[in-house]
Parts: C-alpha cells; structure tokens; sequence
C-alpha cells in the first residue's frame, strides 16, 4: 500500500513538473508597449543561430557557454528593438498587412 501511494506521489511529482515546463515554453518573457515576446519566439531564435555559435566556440567549452549567453540577450534584445520599431511605425500612422508581419 505504501508503495502504491509512493508511486502515485511520484507520478503526480513529474506530471506537474512537465506540466510547468510546458507552460513555460509560451510564457511571456518580455512585454514591449502593446506586444508580447514569447520564451518560444526567443527560443526559436536562439536555435537558429546556436549552431553557428556552437560551431565558432567549439574548442573552448567555457568560452561557448559565454557566447551562448551573450547570443540568448542578443536575440532577445533583436526581438524587443523589432517590437519599438514595429510600434513607432504604427504611432506614425503607417500600417502593414499582417501578412508582411507575420513573416
């Protein structure tokens, strides 16, 4: 009986712990005027350009994690002077589709 309940403990243990990353993944990281930045837009960047990275550093483990680091705010900075930009276009009373803003 007792190991029974242990494993019903530990189940629930890592079902809410996978459940907690999940909703990480599309928390919001950063909040720009109007817009929403996403962990998953910042993610999505930072795994388009981590090979590139990864590739550069690969001799030095401790200056890769260095880089890694500097790459993770850099994008995230990219992501949030897009928004300013995006932002001050639409105050100036200029529109876009949406379709040229998805993309």
């Amino acid at each position: 009986m007792r190991i029974w309940a242990f494993r019903v403990s530990l189940v629930a243990l890592l079902a809410s712990t996978f459940s907690a990353h999940a909703e990480l993944a599309n928390a919001i990281r950063a909040i720009v005027n109007d817009a929403v930045i996403t962990y998953q837009e910042l993610e999505s960047l930072n795994q388009q350009t981590a090979d590139l990275v990864a590739r550069k550093y690969a001799a030095s483990r401790s200056l890769l994690e260095q880089k890694l680091t500097e790459m993770q705010t850099e994008n995230l900075d990219k992501l949030v002077e897009q928004q300013l930009i995006l932002h001050e276009f639409k105050t100036a009373g200029y529109s876009l589709p949406d379709s040229v803003l998805n993309d």
